[in-house]
């Protein structure tokens, strides 16, 4: 009998999904998508520890699965809707405790907290290759004009009244992950420089904006980046059309099971 033991022990092993050993999620009930004030997430990772306060159901796959938000696929009206300004406005916001009993390593608890939201929200999906249009960040002719930093991690970036935005410690991928969730247009932005490490720089798109009078269309937003872009920091987005593996989200319920 011990052979066979042996392998139902092994079999069960194998099927068990790593989780947190305590773990807590709740809607937070301060958020009101009309309030911008109460927008603001919180995201703080510790060896063992992951608290997210005001998080979106997106940002906790996004985290989950290491993604960006034009790869996660969803059924209309599920988690996030247009805003009247042609942004995005997440319909529920969360707030998420989990723990280890020993300090474990970041990437080894987004396999944990995928389980969590399987057991939770009931979230089920699956892969798919889909060619999607995007802006690939690329350098300019004559290369870019950033700084190499010495930081291992990006800084919040800052505004300054004389040089305007000032960033440091960024990655190229971190730049386009920045773009990708904040952008007023329709595609994803990508890492197309292939430039490795991370950089220090200054950016002032005020100067590139143009002055106003009543009347005036708004003006075209992806212009004016690609001006300061250009200008400031020697970089440009690129329009393309590449394959990229997307989650498809098959099954997914916007109020957790309880803790």
């Amino acid at each position: 009998m011990r052979p066979v033991i042996f392998v139902l022990f092994a079999a069960s092993a194998v099927a068990q999904k790593p989780a947190f050993d305590v773990a807590s999620v709740k809607i937070n009930q301060q958020y009101q998508p009309e309030n911008g004030r109460t927008w603001e997430p919180q995201i703080d990772v510790k060896p063992g520890i992951v608290s997210m306060r005001n998080v979106s159901l997106v940002s906790l796959i996004k985290w989950a699965y290491r993604v960006q938000r034009y790869q996660i696929i969803q059924p209309s009206g599920l988690e996030i809707k247009r805003g009247g300004s042609g942004g995005y406005t997440d319909t529920a916001r969360y707030d998420l405790l989990a723990k280890c009993d020993s300090p474990v390593p970041e990437d080894e608890m987004r396999p944990m907290l995928q389980t969590l939201l399987a057991e939770r929200f009931h979230l089920t999906l699956h892969r798919e290759t889909r060619t999607l249009p995007v802006l690939a960040i690329v350098e300019v002719k004559g290369g870019h004009k950033m700084r190499p930093s010495q930081l291992e991690k990006v800084e919040d970036g800052r505004q300054d009244p004389k040089f305007g935005h000032i960033v440091r410690g960024a990655s190229i991928e971190e730049i386009a992950t920045e773009f990708s969730d904040a952008h007023d247009w329709d595609a994803a932005v990508i890492d197309g420089t292939g430039l490795k490490g991370r950089f220090d720089f200054e950016i002032d798109i005020r100067k590139y904006v143009p002055q106003m009078k009543p009347g005036d269309p708004p003006p075209d937003v992806l212009s004016i980046v690609q001006e300061a872009l250009t200008h400031e920091i020697g970089l440009k987005l690129e329009a393309r059309k590449v394959p990229i593996e997307v989650l498809v989200i098959d099954r997914l319920e916007k109020v957790p099971v309880e803790n």
